[in-house]
């Protein structure tokens, strides 16, 4: 039979970077399965994605070259899959490659039997054995399928013993009596782990992990841990004046792999700017500090100029390498800024960045200059100015004068691949991020921003199906075949969307979210009510009847090994994580129970993975600690243009970094706010405005008056530090 590769018909991006190599690569689905099993074949199962570094490495090195291509030609059925577009089969063999290799990481290499089940994994292999703990492609392809043509029973054996430890690994465990103290124990942990010399936790490489600085936040502020404050405050400095920053052009780098922010991976992601946005905007509020204001608006400014697509969506990634080398783009050689800078200029810029004739630069694996030099900062400007001989003004433009001037030489130079991908959950997490900032910034443009995108997305990545509601009584199982309509997880804007395209818990998740965030911030009662009965789509689509949370793909969905059930937070928050934050949000915005039971599960469940990592799940304890301090609903309520109802609420927003339910009731959302929180029903706008803070969805006597309404808030929160 004859194969040829077939990936310049696929929709990724990165499966079409693949499209010219000599391997005969074919995508994941049925068709390549059944090739594998009719030639009698193991699977080649290579998961990366676009921006990969050393996908590129591996490419360049193994999959361009006809040396490895004939092998994998001759032995095997090679498959290539975007993590990206398919979040459920990169979560599950991840899992595989790190109990079969002892550590992950892309790209994710897998050898599978046809029963798709892992025999042998890793993640770059090189062309060529370095050493007997390194083996090559050329050793490892041909001794691989030796193993699989003599010893079947043995290959068989490993590969039943891998997938049983994926399923084990994927299920829940509810634990019956909850520790009330989950968030104490998070936050010990985070102190263990800190790095109290350059900030951010553990050793090298360091991710910003934007989730343990929202956890601290709401510890410190909640339960007045300075320690914890203090941890936040160095972290997000110490990130934005590194290398981990571009200073040039804005925006994170994925991460960075020394211990102190210098050197980073290069490549950015869309999700990660979403809930850095967060963090900072976050901090800003609780804080005060413009440093945090600003690092929040440039990251606006870079996802809104470098990475939105036409119509008006957020396109997945930039590569960390052009021209075939890592960063290229992002650094700066000294002779480079002493030609393009006056002499003054560039010494002082030297000072700042520690610009080097031979470079700052160094390999992450020689640990030597490679001649080229990252941007970094000791301190903010601010602090180096009386150093530098400048006044603080005055050091601020110039650096903005030089950093324009370094933009446009840039401008200039070829620029790393975008992946064009439009994927529904990380715009509407960027969404979240825009109307979470709109809200700790007070900026009302960027509400409206993110209104525009939520009204675009949810447009473009919703299609009606053609399945029928099944009649009452129908089997769990065909749980989504009820569904009258869905959200694809990849966007196609050139053609329309249909039945047939993935979709995953994450999808409808974060547009719940980014829609429950909206109305916080809007008080629309439209999206108060999308973000419940999004919310619940999820529970009854995703949700596991057996053993709590949600999985990753539709329950009635036939899994690859297992349904796979993301409990630790990674890079970012981890599906179940949001999850339980979300049902937190349903239960004290509504006072329903069933939203209660939801998140009291989540925390159950998480509570034996806790029990070994404490900090595995910091986003959802975030809601453990706010539930068990100030659980505190204000409700705002009166005719919608009324001078008194604005007053109210600048006095409510002057003690948002506690985190109140605010519920404002006007004349026209009164009626969805009432039907979807019972607890409101005896509260009607009339002519005069009224406020009132309830506990526990019980509300005391309503004020009139603003300064009445801060005594009350006072005498709940204290006084303002």
């Amino acid at each position: 039979m004859l194969l040829k590769n077939v990936l310049s018909r696929a929709s990724s991006p990165y499966l079409r970077q693949h499209a010219n190599n000599p391997v005969h690569w074919q995508p994941w689905g049925v068709e390549a399965i059944q090739l594998a099993k009719e030639l009698n074949r193991p699977i080649f199962l290579s998961i990366g994605y676009s921006t990969c570094h050393w996908c590129h490495v591996m490419e360049r090195e193994s999959f361009e070259d006809l040396e490895v291509a004939s092998l994998l030609n001759e032995y095997y059925v090679s498959i290539k899959v975007d993590r990206e577009e398919r979040p459920d089969l990169d979560s599950v063999y991840m899992t595989a490659c790190q109990i079969l290799n002892g550590h992950g990481g892309w790209p994710c290499t897998l050898f599978l039997t046809h029963e798709l089940e892992p025999f042998f994994a890793g993640t770059y292999i090189p062309k060529l054995s370095r050493g007997p703990k390194r083996p090559g492609l050329m050793d490892l392809l041909p001794a691989l399928h030796q193993e699989w043509e003599q010893n079947p029973n043995e290959v068989a054996s490993v590969a039943t013993e891998v997938r049983e430890r994926v399923q084990q690994f994927h299920q829940s465990q509810t634990h019956e009596s909850f520790v009330t103290a989950m968030d104490d124990d998070c936050a010990n942990a985070f102190v263990d782990s800190y790095d109290p010399t350059y900030g951010g936790f553990g050793q090298a490489p360091k991710f910003p992990t934007p989730q343990n600085l929202m956890f601290l936040m709401d510890y410190g502020e909640q339960k007045k841990v300075k320690s914890s404050q203090k941890m936040v405050k160095k972290t997000l400095k110490a990130m934005r004046c590194g290398g981990i920053y571009d200073h040039v052009g804005f925006g994170f780098h994925r991460y960075s792999t020394d211990r102190n922010w210098k050197v980073p991976h290069f490549e950015k992601m869309l999700n990660d700017q979403a809930f850095l946005l967060m963090a900072y905007s976050k901090a800003f509020a609780h804080y005060g500090k413009s440093l945090f204001k600003h690092t929040a608006y440039e990251l606006i400014q870079f996802v809104h100029r470098e990475l939105l697509s036409p119509d008006g969506l957020a396109f997945a990634a930039i590569d960390a390498d052009s021209e075939g080398e890592e960063g290229k783009f992002y650094t700066w050689s000294h002779t480079e800024i002493r030609h393009r800078l006056s002499m003054k200029t560039s010494s002082v810029i030297e000072e700042i960045f520690h610009l080097r004739p031979e470079g700052n630069y160094l390999e992450e694996h020689t640990g030597y200059p490679n001649g080229t030099n990252i941007l970094y900062m000791d301190d903010v400007p601010n602090e180096q100015a009386e150093m530098l001989g400048f006044k603080k003004k005055k050091l601020r433009a110039l650096l903005e004068e030089v950093r324009q001037t370094l933009y446009d030489i840039r401008s200039q130079r070829k620029h790393p691949s975008i992946d064009t991908k439009l994927l529904t959950d990380w715009n509407a997490q960027w969404i979240y991020a825009l109307s979470e900032a709109g809200r700790w910034l007070d900026d009302e443009t960027l509400l409206a921003t993110a209104e525009d995108r939520f009204a675009k997305l949810t447009e473009v990545a919703r299609i009606e199906t053609s399945a029928q509601k099944s009649t009452e009584g129908a089997p769990r199982s065909s749980a989504t075949n009820r569904e009258s309509y869905r959200f694809v997880h990849s966007i196609d804007t050139s053609s329309t969307p249909n039945d047939t395209q993935p979709y995953f818990a994450t999808d409808i998740l974060s547009l719940s979210l980014a829609s429950c965030s909206l109305f916080e911030t809007t008080f629309r009662g439209e999206y108060l009510t999308k973000a419940l009965e999004w919310f619940e789509y999820t529970t009854r689509v995703f949700g596991d009847p057996d053993h709590g949370g949600i999985t990753l793909a539709p329950q009635d969905q036939t899994p690859t090994l297992t349904h796979t059930k993301e409990w630790m937070d990674t890079a970012t928050p981890s599906l179940n994580s949001l999850y339980g934050w979300m049902a937190f949000k349903c239960w004290r915005l509504t006072g329903n129970p069933k939203y209660r039971e939801l998140y009291d599960q989540s925390l159950d469940i998480a509570h034996p993975m806790g029990s070994e990592y404490p900090n595995a799940a910091p986003w959802l304890l975030r809601a453990h600690t706010l539930d068990t301090t100030h659980p505190v609903e204000i409700i705002v309520a009166g005719p919608k243009d009324h001078p008194v109802l604005f007053q109210m609420l600048d006095i409510a927003r002057e003690f948002r970094a506690k985190q109140p339910t605010l519920l404002v009731i006007h004349e026209e959302n009164m009626d969805t706010i009432h039907a979807h929180c019972p607890f409101t029903q005896a509260i009607n706008p009339g002519h005069e405005v009224q406020a009132m803070v309830c506990q526990h969805h019980t509300c005391s006597r309503p004020v009139q008056k603003p300064s009445q309404f801060f005594e009350l808030c006072q005498q709940i929160y204290g006084a303002k530090d």
